[in-house]
C-alpha cells in the first residue's frame, strides 16, 4: 500500500527544486534536504551535533506532524526562509506541506512486529489546507502487496479534496482479486490550519455512497488550530464515503 502520492510520475525522494525550481535556493541544498513524495520535507541529520542545523524551506505552508504551523506562505514573495533546527539525531525534522491529504497511523502506544500486523490497523485522516486557499488533495492507494498489483491496475486508488469545507472522496479504480486487509477504515479525520473555522460549531456530516448520512461531533484544539473528527465507533472504509461537509 502506497501512502504518499507521487503525483502521476515521479521518485519517492527528490531534490527540492523539482516541487520548487522558480526558487534558485533550492539548487544549492541538494545534498542536506529532500522531498518525499509531493507532501513532506526532510532534513536529515547526518551526524550527532551540538550546533543547530540551517534549514532552507521554500514558500509555503510547513506545519509539524502534530497539526503546529511552523510556516506560513508569504504569498507576495517567491523567497522561502533559513530556520535553525537542531542537529541532534533524537529528532528527526519531517514536515507536512499545506494543500495536502495524507494518511497516517500512531504507533507509539501500539505493539507492531510486521507490515500485516500495521495493515489490519485503521487510517487517520490528515487534511492539511493550503493558508490562503483552505484547499487540499491526496491519493491514497491500496493493494494485496502482490508484485503485479500496479501493473495490472490490480489496486484501490482513490482521489481526495478538501474545498469549500467539503472533503470529496471519488473512487479512480477498483481492486480485482480479494481484498484481505483492513487498513482502509478510517478512524479519524484531522485538519490542520483550521484557525478560520475554530470558532464556529461545527459538526461534520458524512455523506455515503449508500445514501445514509452521518452527524459526528468534533473535539478542536485552539492552540494548534487543528480539528479532530473522532470515527472509531462507525467502521467506516474510505470506499463508504461519498463527501464530508464541515458545517458550522
Amino acid at each position: 500500500m502506497f501512502l504518499i502520492s507521487l503525483g502521476e510520475k515521479g521518485s519517492f525522494f527528490k531534490p527540492v527544486f523539482f516541487n520548487y525550481y522558480n526558487d534558485l535556493k533550492n539548487y544549492d541544498n541538494i545534498d542536506t534536504v529532500a522531498m518525499i513524495g509531493d507532501s513532506f520535507i526532510l532534513f536529515p541529520v547526518f551526524q550527532n551535533e551540538t550546533d543547530d542545523i540551517d534549514a532552507y524551506f521554500p514558500n509555503d505552508d510547513w506545519n509539524y506532524l502534530d497539526g503546529r504551523s511552523l510556516l506560513t506562505k508569504k504569498t507576495s514573495e517567491n523567497e522561502g526562509t533559513t530556520i535553525k533546527l537542531s542537529g541532534a539525531f533524537d529528532i528527526i525534522h519531517l514536515y507536512l506541506r499545506g494543500g495536502s491529504i495524507i494518511p497516517y497511523q500512531n504507533l507509539e502506544s501500539i505493539n507492531i512486529k510486521n507490515s500485516y500486523d500495521l495493515r489490519q490497523m485503521p487510517l487517520e485522516i490528515i487534511i492539511s489546507p493550503q493558508s490562503d486557499t483552505h484547499t487540499a488533495k491526496g491519493t491514497f492507494i491500496f493493494d494485496n502487496d502482490e508484485k503485479d498489483d500496479l501493473k495490472n491496475e490490480d489496486y484501490n486508488r482513490f482521489e481526495l479534496s478538501f474545498n469549500n469545507n467539503v472533503l470529496t472522496v471519488t473512487k479512480k479504480t477498483t481492486i480485482k482479486s480479494t481484498y484481505n486487509f483492513t487498513d482502509d477504515i478510517i478512524s479519524k479525520v484531522k485538519i490542520f490550519n483550521a484557525g478560520y473555522l475554530i470558532n464556529n460549531n461545527n459538526n461534520l456530516i458524512i455523506n455515503k455512497n449508500d445514501g445514509n448520512n452521518e452527524n459526528v461531533a468534533i473535539q478542536k484544539s485552539t492552540t494548534d488550530n487543528v480539528i479532530t473528527v473522532d470515527l472509531s465507533t462507525l467502521n467506516l472504509k474510505l470506499s463508504d464515503i461519498k463527501n464530508m461537509t464541515l458545517s458550522a
